[in-house]
């Protein structure tokens, strides 16, 4: 039953007289900083005053020109209303009995929770009495008054006629927002709220539940010119294990977040909308525990996103009949999936610090972000699905010839195996990544769907016009590489200006990688892709196939920079030379991070020069033999190569992230006879690509390797896409 208590009073008079047409006022009294327990509880606010007028009026049939408000304070030490949208939070409780020479006891207007007074209550504010008059001659004389208030004994979550609409039956319960919720998106990083939420639940009502729904009124803004596609505001429903918690409850492994709708792009208006239904059939109902929480968490992701929520209820559809919500069985080890992207968050930490000089703040990787957020409960991640076979290739100019040799050895042993020596890479694997000479080559193989027989040919013919001569500035001539693009784009898709965008759903993903160049202290590596990544703002795909086949490839020592959409672009390979630790990010995030992986195939262009490590012998000779050390030299290392390829290599091996035997690493290199690494053929050596090739194929005969290179195309001819 609710009760009645007097929420604040005052026996000091309180005389206020107006002597002008302006409004008049004066501060009465106030309320302590109101708690958890009116906010949720508050039933109905009156104001009852002992009060009268001058006691004469000239026109009576002018109306009452003194009268009591109401007003929404910050905190305790605030003296004036609070704003929202503008608008000082402030209603008018009654006006005096005109002209009454006596003073009287006046009942004030009823507020409940349909009125927006209730509504725009915060933990902490304060409500303030002033009294009010207006109009020379006008006075308001209040002797005694207070504010009582109806309060239920328990949260609002009970059957409440007065919250519902008259459609609605009293089998529907209801909690509502007790006051707007404004959200704002600074940068790529989730930006949300807690915004209302149940009383913790007991076992009766979680057995009852038949249904649970959200209801808004909402808008969205964009504030800046971001380019990012889509609403990216949204509305959650989570589960939370306390009154007090911000994030919400970890059960299993899974974040118990659950997304109900997002926002309508494009209105400048709220607009009402009604949410997902989440009923006995879904999860959601099966995992509540006693004590949990139903939230609704406001959200909005990406610079410039403003999301404003003004108002809504969760309505819970109770049961008196029928089974409670039942526990849907999982076979999925999600601490373990956990556990592994934890493991990830190390090796792509140490990743995209060394992507920039000692000293510099870490590279940034949306989708690295993105990938190593908690796993919400409202995706299944890709678990059960088939088997992912994912390719990465290295940065390293026309030693990608290299890398092609040994694609191509790979691809005759599967054959061997599938007896199809008509399939292409696009039609096995599921997604291709490249930097540099790699990400040309990841077109190549995967946008244009060229065979790598047929790749060879065209890298041979293509290397000696690009490479062909330096200009006065010391760079290669980036209209000839244009040019070269251009015409394997036209005769393979008979459009030189096709854009990245344009696979089949089903087939090969491909992405590329650039750096921004207007601060490589600050590196932020850019995914050019052929496909849409619904989990990040842009995608890329509106570049042309040519500009990022230019963007991937503009080596600072040979390419000028090239400028997209007003961006700077540079070659990717200052700093993410290697991009396997990018793609596992990306497979992640559009595949799922329970995906399992069949095969990843990462191939180098060379190995580096020995560099020496705080007196270590030598960088790669000494890190693979010792991976768990040379962690940890490295984190103190100054100095490293920022196009070695072998430290993303090292990192994603050492931690195991996918079991041994699918993950594959394949780097040619000459050793001098002291076991150090001799320096790689120069990137821009065209003449020099038919010795390479050999020398990569008198490598892949070493029995070490051929039975690697054996082992590893018996995975990825494991259910090979025709």
């Amino acid at each position: 039953m609710p009760i009645v208590k007097d929420l604040a009073s005052s026996n000091t008079s309180c005389f206020v007289a107006a002597k002008r047409p302006d409004v008049v006022s004066q501060l009465w009294f106030k309320t302590e900083p109101l708690d958890h327990t009116f906010c949720y509880r508050a039933l109905q606010l009156q104001l009852i005053t002992q009060s009268r007028d001058q006691g004469y009026a000239d026109d009576t049939s002018a109306g009452s020109w003194s009268w009591f408000e109401i007003a929404v304070h910050e905190n305790a030490t605030s003296d004036v209303p609070k704003l929202e949208d503008d608008k000082q939070l402030v209603w008018r409780s009654h006006c005096n009995n005109l002209a009454l020479s006596d003073t009287t006891q006046h009942f004030g207007m009823l507020f409940d929770r349909r009125h927006e007074l209730l509504n725009s209550i915060e933990v902490g504010n304060v409500l303030a009495v002033r009294v009010c008059a207006r109009f020379p001659g006008w006075r308001n004389e209040a002797e005694t008054g207070k504010l009582v208030v109806k309060l239920l004994t328990e949260d609002t979550f009970i059957p409440n006629p007065w919250s519902l609409s008259s459609t609605e039956s009293l089998g529907i319960y209801t909690v509502t927002s007790s006051q707007e919720c404004h959200v704002i998106s600074q940068t790529h990083e989730l930006a949300s709220k807690i915004w209302f939420a149940t009383p913790p639940l007991d076992e009766t009502v979680i057995s009852k539940i038949e249904e649970l729904q959200l209801f808004t009124r909402a808008h969205n803004q964009l504030l800046t010119n971001a380019v990012e596609s889509g609403s990216w505001t949204w509305f959650d429903i989570v589960v939370l294990s306390t009154p007090e918690s911000t994030t919400p409850k970890v059960k299993n492994g899974r974040s118990l977040e659950w997304q109900s709708h997002t926002t309508v792009v494009g209105q400048v208006e709220d607009t009402y909308q009604a949410g997902s239904k989440f009923d006995r059939n879904h999860e959601l109902l099966g995992l509540l525990e006693v004590g949990d929480i139903v939230a609704v968490r406001v959200c909005a992701q990406f610079e410039g996103r403003k999301h404003l929520a003004h108002e809504a209820r969760l309505t819970v559809r109770i049961s008196t009949e029928g089974p409670a919500p039942v526990t849907l069985e999982n076979d999925i080890d999600w601490e373990a999936i956990v556990k592994n992207q934890e493991k990830f968050k190390e090796v792509l930490a140490l990743y995209l610090n060394r992507a920039t000089p000692e000293g510099a703040p870490p590279a940034y990787s949306a989708e690295g972000y993105q990938v190593t957020a908690p796993l919400r409960a409202d995706s299944t991640h890709g678990a059960g699905e088939a088997p992912l076979k994912l390719l990465s290739l290295d940065g390293g100019g026309v030693r990608g010839i290299s890398s092609l040799q040994i694609l191509y050895a790979i691809e005759k042993a599967m054959f061997k195996l599938t007896g199809d020596a008509n399939t292409k890479p696009c039609e096995y694997f599921d997604m291709i990544a490249g930097t540099s000479t790699g990400g040309l080559i990841a077109i190549m193989l995967g946008r244009l769907k060229m065979s790598i027989s047929a790749c060879i040919e065209a890298y041979h013919r293509v290397a000696s016009r690009i490479f062909g001569k330096k200009g006065w500035n010391g760079y290669y001539d980036p209209k000839v590489l244009e040019v070269v693009v251009k015409e394997l784009v036209r005769d393979c898709l008979h459009d030189e200006n096709a854009t990245m965008m344009g696979v089949e759903e089903d087939k090969c993903k491909v992405f590329v990688v650039a750096c921004q160049a207007n601060n490589l202290s600050n590196a932020t590596a850019t995914h050019i892709r052929s496909y849409v990544n619904k989990e990040v703002g842009d995608s890329f795909t509106n570049w042309s196939i040519w500009e990022a086949a230019r963007a991937t490839s503009a080596a600072p020592t040979f390419f000028p920079s090239i400028s997209v959409n007003g961006v700077e672009y540079i070659d990717g390979g200052m700093g993410f030379n290697n991009p396997v630790i990018l793609l596992y990010s990306e497979a992640g995030l559009v595949f799922g991070r329970a995906r399992p992986i069949e095969c990843l195939v990462t191939i180098g262009t060379g190995m580096s020069p020995d560099v020496k490590i705080d007196g270590k012998p030598s960088a790669t000779s000494y890190i693979l033999p010792h991976a768990a050390e040379a962690l940890k030299v490295l984190g103190a290392a100054s100095i490293y190569l920022l196009t070695n390829g072998e430290l993303a290599h090292l990192g994603f091996q050492h931690l195991l992230l996918i079991p041994d035997d699918a993950y594959y690493r394949f780097n040619f290199g000459e050793k001098n006879p002291d076991g150090s690494w001799k320096a790689p053929m120069q990137m821009d050596n065209w003449e020099g690509m038919h010795e390479l090739e050999r020398k990569t194929q008198d490598y892949l005969l070493k029995e070490s390797e051929a039975e690697r290179v054996n082992r590893c195309a018996k995975r990825i001819a494991t259910s090979v896409k025709v």
